[in-house]
């Protein structure tokens, strides 16, 4: 057998001499790395934008929780029995509460008398620069003045008629902000009964001249605006519609926004978005009621950094 090898002439392929890419593949590799740097800058925004909303939820939850602890051991020492009480805004505010709480007591001369604090809890206006204009907005403050009770000059009486005029003698108390972006502040009751209310009972006394029941400290005036609260069984009021009621615990809502919002948004933003939350009725609380109308917030910053709190405060 016979093996016939024939060489054929091997075929050379061209090939390339400079070994570079082509510029569809340049163009490709442009675009895929296009938009990994796209992506890359999207999640570091997001990244940052969410580590920044925690930032101030946290600073507004901080804000809440200090104000909440402090009006508690206020309002712990508050004198509410024994013929005295506290005055509040009236709806539809209900946004204000007066009280005087009793501290250590004070020798004069050959006398101990008490001394004591008026304290109030109140949504004020402040002005803040930001960006070169001016900011008017509404911030939970805490008013705070130092008195010592002497006959005649400062009996209960006399106290809690003073604490119902805005200027004077209110000039004499130190009013600071509570906490930062408290920008609403309700007060809720809740009586013996269990019922919520907005509007309290009225304080009553029996008058130890002719033994009859009348208003608060023998139908001492209070100025417009203002009610003095039953307390105790004793002085609650006789007439509807709180007749033989009492109240018994305070539910404490505020509303609370970002700092950095607050900055950014407008005197008019932040009335239309107050406006919108508006103030509770009946036996709604105001974290039910703002929580049901947060949706209809216009100004979307405010929607979605705003944050509720709710504290009970039990009658001490």
């Amino acid at each position: 057998m016979r093996i016939f090898v024939t060489n054929y002439p091997r075929r050379e392929f061209p090939r390339c001499g400079t070994g570079a890419f082509t510029i569809i593949e340049m163009l490709v590799a442009m675009a895929v790395l296009s938009l990994i740097l796209v992506l890359t800058v999207e999640i570091i925004s997001n990244t940052g934008t969410a580590i920044r909303s925690a930032d101030g939820q946290r600073g507004s939850s901080s804000a809440a929780r200090v104000a909440m602890d402090r009006l508690s051991a206020d309002f712990s020492t508050a004198m509410l029995t024994g013929g005295a009480t506290a005055i509040v805004s009236t709806p539809p505010a209900a946004s204000e509460i007066r009280f005087v709480c009793l501290s250590r007591a004070r020798d004069v001369g050959s006398l101990v008398v008490p001394r004591g604090a008026v304290v109030a809890y109140s949504l004020r206006d402040v002005t803040e620069s930001v960006g070169g204009s001016n900011l008017t907005y509404q911030t939970l403050m805490r008013g705070d003045g130092r008195m010592v009770f002497t006959a005649g000059t400062s009996t209960l009486a006399t106290v809690f008629q003073n604490l119902s005029q805005t200027v004077p003698p209110l000039a004499f108390m130190t009013w600071e902000p509570v906490g930062s972006g408290l920008v609403q502040f309700h007060i809720s009751y809740v009586l013996d009964d269990g019922t919520v209310t907005q509007t309290p009972p009225s304080y009553s006394m029996v008058s130890p001249q002719n033994g009859t029941r009348v208003g608060f400290l023998n139908n001492l005036p209070l100025g417009a605006g203002f009610l003095a609260v039953a307390f105790a069984p004793e002085n609650s009021p006789v007439s509807s519609p709180h007749s033989g009621r009492y109240v018994k615990s305070l539910i404490i809502t505020v509303a609370a926004v970002d700092p950095d919002v607050l900055a950014r948004a407008t005197s008019a933003q932040l009335t239309a978005a107050k406006t919108t939350l508006g103030t509770p009725t009946g036996t709604e609380t105001a974290l039910a009621k703002w929580q049901g109308e947060l949706k209809n917030i216009g100004f979307q910053p405010i929607k979605e950094s705003i944050r509720f709190y709710q504290r009970t405060l039990s009658v001490p």
